[in-house]
């Protein structure tokens, strides 16, 4: 029997251009190759990994509000539309939206308000301003003929790819800083991380904040090799592209100060000067040429209060959108994360504490497999003082990102911390401390435990591929328990829906009660139900069905963000029963089967009359009336 073919590859190259002779330019490009192939590997298995849940899961609460602006600062290219936050993610995430056949948009003066009272909200900028924003999004994925898993899929390429980007300046910053095997092991924790595999495949800012800052370190590093201002330029580009993404860019200014002054002064005068004109313009080209679209509480709170004369305000203003430095951006930043509306009575209220640098770092370690922690650890106890010098950069990179992101977070105003996507920039630093570790240690034991560390990382990777959003390691209670120990952030974005409706067509469901918190219209996707805590969003054009008096199958669907009870000022959900769920659907749906199950309709029956909702009540009280027909006690609080 003949041996098996072996594929192999010819290098025979004449000459390049004068500078190389035949050998060095074959050797040049075999060294390449080999140096390439890992990487194409990783990215190969990382859009695998991502095709897994692209299509799986329906559109989460954010989804389609990021959506519908990016779709209309793109075809009208008017900016205001995005005044929340940058518009070039948003922009590159509408971008496939404009293939035929197209999209067809509502109006959003015609949205109809949410199907039932709304909860009292504590920022009234959210209410007044990108409330009407997020029905008209709601209206143009669900009610207005498109079809919305198209459009989520469209608009999610675009995370795919800057995800794909972001493993690409891992391994290029690795490479530059300690080596290619650092550089492509870095990049491989990076793609089986369940945090990176969440956010590099959901339309969100996060993935594209975090490649461009990792190649804004690159150009950084090569800046400092050779500081022209070329590179400085380059840089500049790169650093205005990270601001264009997110405010939180701007977290990074001193480490770009400090990379730029820490040369000598005969090249740092003109890089400085390379490095805010690159920037300056790629602010205003972002912005289409018409300078910074400020946020409404900025240009009405900030500029009101200290500019009281309109003339003098337009000024400021005008100075503010056309500022050669990010100023401008660091000023809307700092003003939206510590002022609150200055119509809202809550405005001026000290809002510290509520998120925590512990906050953080428990959300850090829940999120992150077991494997990936013992590879922290590791790293940390192992690194030498070559090494911290080698890795001074990114690692003051990552402090001052970090360190920015949570005096934002402590002084956001909301009661629940921001979620560990806004560390995600950090995610490809702490990728590289634990690959440093991987190729700097030669003891044999050290090297197992790495190797079995590795494998566990990779395993939890694949697996979590399709639920990727609510993991959690073992030491947290695992996918199912995330929800006792994290916030609705980390855990549930009401992304289930298209799961829940398989699993009512397959078990022979006839009636479903459903609490749901999330932007997705359940009927969408061909499910009739009975409401409990809804989100606003989820009741548009919602018609209120009762189930029966005496269904063939009754199950009772709880989104995780609802057993977390994160609406205030709604009554109490009454999940606190010692009931085990029959299933939970992608680790957020949690399903009961409460066919015959009298007490959860006693319960059931309490939560409506606390609501204020008659006909609801009155139907759990005749199933409670057909379950139990003979137990008196159970009556008695009904009546």
């Amino acid at each position: 029997m003949p041996p098996p073919a072996v594929v192999r590859i010819l290098i025979a190259p004449d000459s390049f251009k004068g500078s190389l002779t035949a050998s060095q330019a074959a050797a040049a490009i075999a060294r390449g190759i080999h140096r390439a192939w890992p990487v194409g590997l990783i990215l190969a298995a990382y859009l695998a990994l991502c095709a897994a849940s692209l299509d799986h899961e329906n559109g989460t609460s954010d989804e389609g509000f990021f959506l519908y602006t990016g779709y209309r600062t793109l075809t009208e290219w008017n900016f205001a539309h995005s005044e929340d936050h940058p518009p070039l993610m948003r922009m590159l995430n509408a971008l496939p939206l404009l293939l035929p056949p197209g999209v067809r948009m509502p109006d959003p003066a015609r949205a109809p308000e949410p199907g039932g009272p709304a909860p009292e909200e504590e920022d009234s900028i959210i209410r007044r301003r990108l409330e009407p924003l997020n029905r008209a999004a709601c209206e143009m994925l669900y009610h207005t003929g498109n079809n919305p898993d198209r459009l989520i899929l469209l608009g999610r390429l675009s995370s795919v790819v800057c995800g794909a980007l972001a493993l690409a300046g891992t391994w290029t910053l690795g490479r530059m800083i300690a080596g290619a095997r650092v550089g492509w092991l870095a990049a491989a924790l990076l793609a089986a991380s369940p945090v990176f595999l969440t956010y590099a495949r959901l339309i969100k800012e996060e993935v594209g904040l975090t490649a461009t800052l990792t190649w804004l370190l690159v150009a950084l590093l090569r800046w400092r090799r050779r500081p022209t201002p070329a590179r400085a330029g380059l840089a500049g580009v790169v650093f205005g592209a990270a601001l264009l993404m997110k405010l939180s860019a701007a977290a990074l200014l001193p480490v770009v100060a400090w990379t730029l002054l820490s040369r000598r002064r005969a090249s740092r005068v003109r890089s400085v000067g390379a490095l805010a004109l690159a920037t300056w313009l790629t602010l205003v080209a972002g912005y289409g040429g018409t300078g910074l679209a400020l946020p409404h509480d900025v240009d009405q709170g900030l500029l009101a209060a200290a500019f009281p004369d309109a003339s003098a305000r337009a000024a400021a203003g005008t100075v503010l959108r056309w500022t050669p430095l990010p100023a401008g951006f660091l000023t809307a930043g700092l003003y939206q994360f510590c002022k609150l509306d200055p119509d809202s009575p809550e405005a001026g209220r000290d809002h510290f504490g509520r998120a925590t640098i512990v906050a953080y770092g428990l959300g850090v370690v829940a999120k992150s497999p077991e494997g990936f922690l013992v590879l922290l650890g590791l790293s940390l106890a192992g690194w030498s003082r070559r090494t911290w010098i080698r890795f001074r950069l990114p690692v003051a990179a990552g402090a001052a990102f970090a360190g920015a992101v949570l005096l934002a977070a402590r002084t956001a105003q909301y009661d629940l911390y921001g979620g560990v996507r806004y560390l995600l920039p950090v995610w490809p630093l702490m990728c590289l401390a634990a690959a440093s570790f991987l190729c700097a240690h030669h003891r044999r034991t050290a090297r197992w435990i790495a190797g079995l560390a590795v494998t566990a990382h990779l395993t939890a990777g694949v697996i979590a591929a399709r639920h990727p959003l609510p993991y959690a390691n073992l030491l947290f209670g695992g996918t199912a328990g995330a929800h006792r120990w994290l916030t609705g952030t980390d855990v549930d974005w009401g992304q289930e829906l298209k799961l829940l409706a398989r699993y009512v067509r397959s078990t022979g469901t006839s009636d479903l009660i459903l609490s749901y918190i999330g932007s997705a219209s359940p009927e969408t996707y061909g499910l009739r139900y009975q409401g409990m805590e809804m989100a606003d969003l989820a009741r548009l054009r919602h018609v209120p069905r009762l189930g029966g008096d005496a269904p063939r199958r009754e199950i009772l669907a709880v989104s995780a963000a609802a057993l977390m009870q994160v609406q205030p000022g709604r009554p109490p959900v009454p999940w606190t029963v010692p009931h085990e769920p029959e299933a939970v659907l992608g680790g957020v749906l949690f399903v009961y089967d409460i066919t015959r199950n009298k007490d959860l309709h006693l319960r059931l029956a309490q939560y409506y009359l606390l609501a204020g909702r008659p006909e609801e009540f009155k139907r759990e009280s005749r199933r409670i009336r057909v379950i139990a027909p003979a137990d008196a006690a159970s009556h008695e609080p009904l009546a």
